[in-house]
């Protein structure tokens, strides 16, 4: 049993509990009423220590549901404080990794790594006219994902800079995740919280990250972007793409090589959604998802 099917059983336990106490009240407050309007008697001692009885013991319920809310509320305030420690520090790498044009370049040098590598699946040469236009000859050659996946790893992995904020970024979904003290409505907003502060582009460096780290010992970092339908709003889509691939935060210029044709940019997309590169379930909801598996739909 997870920490969050604990969290659930004991929510429901106090509610129960709760309605219990009600119903206590009621019920006596009930007999009192029709004792009283049909002039009824069991005898004056007999009623009156039954009803001393039943009402201790219904104060002892009481007090049992107060202590155990005030228990709950102060662990509540024990995770939300917490909480804001940790998600301070995290805003505080991230604003440092947003401002740094190498961390930003790191996005970029892989998109384009990837894209000019699929492109070697469909064109074995590339030419330019009179007119300075590109033609490319296409053809059906097969190309090692693998080695452009240990590229970007490789990348991520020697920028100093970044590392610190993706150990930060993973303690702080494993304290989301692991934690008793809120419900499973608390645990969403704080994941939509922490999703809404991180620009596409760290997001990106976030999944390529992730993937090297899938099979050590739960919960691992993947497990932890699939409860929070981490990626939910990267928008892997033509778009976005094209612009990172076009744009160099180096230099703010684009480069030399030929934009993507919809063939690679699609080839691209099933890579990263097929659920082979990473299991789709870190894009929970997301409309870019979607958006593919339709596409794929009408061309089957």
């Amino acid at each position: 049993m997870n920490a969050q099917d604990k969290n659930d059983k004991l929510n429901k336990f106090a509610n129960w509990s709760l309605y219990v106490f009600l119903l206590s009240v009621a019920y006596i407050g009930s007999c009192y009423a029709i004792y009283w309007a049909y002039g009824l008697s069991l005898g004056e001692n007999d009623f009156t220590n039954w009803i001393i009885a039943y009402g201790t013991f219904v104060s002892a319920i009481g007090l049992v549901i107060f202590s155990y809310l005030t228990y709950k509320n102060q662990k509540n305030s024990e995770f939300y404080a917490l909480f804001q420690i940790m998600l301070n520090e995290h805003n505080r790498l991230l604003e440092i990794i947003t401002k740094d044009k190498y961390v930003l370049y790191l996005t970029h040098s892989i998109v384009q790594t990837y894209l000019n590598n699929y492109k070697k699946r469909f064109y074995s040469e590339r030419y330019i006219d009179s007119d300075k236009n590109w033609h490319e000859k296409e053809q059906h050659s097969i190309s090692d994902e693998s080695v452009y996946e240990n590229y970007a790893l490789e990348q991520i992995n020697k920028n100093q800079l970044i590392r610190p904020y993706f150990i930060v970024l993973f303690r702080l979904l494993k304290l989301i995740y692991l934690s008793n003290k809120v419900d499973f409505e608390d645990k969403r907003e704080c994941y939509g919280l922490v999703r809404s502060l991180i620009p596409a582009n760290i997001l990106f460096l976030v999944l390529f990250n992730a993937v090297q780290f899938n099979k050590q010992k739960s919960p691992n970092y993947v497990e932890l972007l699939i409860q929070s339908s981490f990626f939910e709003h990267l928008p892997i889509n033509q778009e976005w793409i094209t612009k990172q691939f076009r744009i160099n935060p180096l230099t703010s210029e684009g480069g030399s090589d030929p934009e993507p044709t919809d063939k690679v940019i699609l080839a691209f997309e099933e890579y990263i959604f097929s659920g082979k590169f990473i299991d789709s379930k870190v894009f929970g909801e997301s409309i870019y998802l979607q958006s593919y598996l339709e596409g794929k739909r009408q061309q089957a």
